[in-house]
């Protein structure tokens, strides 16, 4: 009998059953750890949202993003978990409904709708499965862009990897929310704009377009993400002409701007038809037969509720638009939604503003990516340009600078934009920018593995750090910080946002009140969930004149001699209101929440006199 060959790990069938257990472990793992997630503040409007939709063709609870992701996500609950719907109590309506009012709708559905909420099976791990196979798709196109980049499979598999075992990435993928869903979009419109560009026609730019008209429906970034890549195929069309010879260039830019224009034309048509398809082919935001609310959305033109003149450009359109019903009132209110980020007190490095900063993203991206990742990743991106400059033949040359830009420029265009906007709500609102650069990671990635010696050693370290990440962050991915600060409440000096509190840590409260036997807390948690859900009966709400106290009893003055919760977000209001008693670190550290223990000495008062 012949020797037995190795195993080789490369081969195309052993790639596939490898990635086909990573791919169920992924799965698994994101899911699992989203059973010790309560609700975050953006999961309630949108749950809110989602159902409304499917049960009543009820288009008024979070205007300010298309309904698709929503939609798609609470298809699971629908089906198997529905909670009442009923909108009518006696003779009267349900208020929150009636009024449009979407966190309270939401607070409504998720704990009064006759459903349990958390758990295995309730209301919000049913909403989050379809999000995390959302999740798991933006690993395929990864695949796709690392294999192409790389010319091999194992590329394409490792791109996939880094991408998906970022940990911010694991963390958004189990909400029911738009940040990994508009990654995954952008992915898949740069994807096929490449398979435009390698062989345009009639085909390939049904595939564009019908990818971009969807991901229009999943968040506004992606229509953006969409015209920037558009600018990016014109750009290396005329580039493209003018490397070549005069009488060729003519013929090839006649053809260019033919096939693109065909291809802007076919864009907007479908974007529109999206948008008609996204509201139930219908004007009104308003399910049929319903009352208009006493408070229409703010986020509708002048004519419906928003008020005033126009203002700008912009204005003045979406109001012309709104009165010719050129499209529906779902997505004129999402494009008003554009500014609504402004104003708000944001937090960074000490300092507190309500314009932001234009360094917020350099800041946390720093902050939020392992360190060996993002040494990785500058090597990759160097050694691209090196790989593409070194090529001697001019058009392949030519072919690797197009590709490149159509992978990165559309990407770093939307990053900048995002920049440049100060758009300080929470890293995740930049997760997108981390497509190209795990793609680019995992093509460098498996060119390294193949050359022995420090190339070898250095993608050994990487892949063998982000997975050692994932075990030791496990079940907190979502306020992942890297390796320098690691914990939320170490993050909070530098940021103080939806980085270290989305108020989704509720479940480790409330285990760790049962181990240290305490009934009772005086409680100040950041978000719209119900503390008895997750099994705290006993609290005092200790938050005066606090926005998100949605259903909570009237705020008292804390009883000291309880135990104190209190989450990363309200900590420095408790700061200011008992500096004596909240000025010590806290006895406990549940991820974003913090427990102070009964002070030593009894009975002292702790308020401002």
């Amino acid at each position: 009998m012949g020797k037995k060959k190795p195993m080789d790990w490369r081969s195309s069938r052993v790639l596939r059953i490898m990635m086909a257990a990573g791919a169920a472990i992924w799965l698994a793992v994101t899911l699992a750890s989203s059973l010790n997630k309560s609700a975050s503040i953006d999961e309630v409007p949108h749950i809110a949202s989602g159902l409304a939709v499917l049960a009543r063709g009820d288009f008024r609870m979070n205007p300010e993003h298309p309904p698709l992701m929503k939609v798609l996500a609470l298809i699971p609950v629908y089906l198997f978990a529905c909670p009442d719907m009923a909108v009518e109590i006696g003779q009267l309506e349900l208020k929150p409904w009636a009024q449009g009012l979407q966190v309270e709708y939401g607070h409504y559905l998720l704990f009064d709708g006759g459903r349990q909420a958390d758990g295995l099976g309730g209301i919000l791990f049913l909403a989050r499965i379809v999000p995390a196979l959302i999740g798991l798709l933006g690993g395929v196109f990864a695949f796709l862009w690392g294999r192409e980049l790389s010319g091999r499979a194992e590329g394409g598999a490792l791109a996939a990897f880094f991408l998906m075992c970022y940990p911010e990435y694991i963390g958004h993928a189990r909400f029911v929310t738009l940040d990994v869903p508009t990654l995954v979009a952008c992915g898949a419109v740069s994807w096929f704009a490449l398979c435009w560009w390698r062989r345009p026609g009639m085909k390939t730019a049904l595939a564009f377009t019908t990818a971009a008209a969807i991901g229009s429906q999943v968040k506004l970034p992606v229509t953006v993400f969409t015209g920037l890549m558009l600018v990016t195929l014109t750009g290396c069309a005329a580039a493209r002409a003018l490397c070549l010879r005069r009488h060729t260039a003519q013929c090839a830019y006649r053809g260019a701007v033919g096939q693109l224009s065909a291809l802007f034309l076919l864009t907007a048509g479908l974007w529109v038809f999206a948008a008609w398809a996204g509201s139930g082919f219908r004007f009104t935001y308003l399910p049929p037969g319903a009352a208009p609310p006493d408070h229409p959305s703010e986020f509708l033109p002048r004519g419906g509720g928003g008020g005033g003149e126009p203002r700008d450009a912009m204005t003045r359109a979406v109001d012309f638009t709104w009165r010719h019903r050129l499209l529906p009132e779902t997505t004129l209110a999402t494009i008003n939604h554009t500014g609504s980020f402004e104003g708000r007190l944001k937090c960074l490095m000490g300092e507190t503003s309500r314009i932001g900063w234009y360094r917020y993203f350099f800041v946390t991206f720093l902050l939020k990516t392992p360190l060996l990742m993002t040494a990785g990743m500058i090597a990759a991106a160097v050694g691209g340009v090196r790989r593409v400059m070194r090529r001697r033949n001019t058009r392949a040359r030519a072919w690797s600078a197009a590709r490149a830009a159509i992978l990165a420029a559309p990407f770093l265009a939307l990053f900048l934009i995002f920049v440049k906007a100060r758009v300080n709500i929470g890293h995740r609102q930049a997760l997108f920018i981390y497509f190209p650069l795990c793609v680019m990671l995992g093509a460098a990635a498996a060119r390294w593995l193949a050359r022995p010696g420090p190339p070898r050693l250095a993608a050994i370290g990487i892949i063998a750090a982000l997975i050692a990440n994932c075990a030791v962050v496990f079940p907190h991915y979502e306020t992942y910080f890297n390796e320098i600060i690691r914990k939320p409440y170490r993050g909070a000096v530098f940021v103080l946002d939806s980085n270290v509190d989305w108020g989704q840590d509720v479940p480790s409260l409330a285990k760790m009140l049962e181990r240290i036997g305490a009934p009772n807390v005086n409680y100040a948690i950041f978000g719209y969930n119900r503390p008895q859900s997750c099994g705290i009966e006993h609290f005092r709400w200790v938050l005066p004149h606090y926005p998100y106290a949605v259903f909570m009893p009237e705020p008292v003055e804390p009883d000291f001699s309880m135990p104190t919760a209190v989450s990363l977000n309200n900590l420095p209001f408790m700061r200011q209101l008992y500096p004596l008693f909240f000025a010590r670190e806290p006895d406990f550290i549940m991820n974003s929440i913090v427990l102070f223990l009964p002070p030593a000495i009894p009975n002292q008062r702790y308020s401002i006199q």
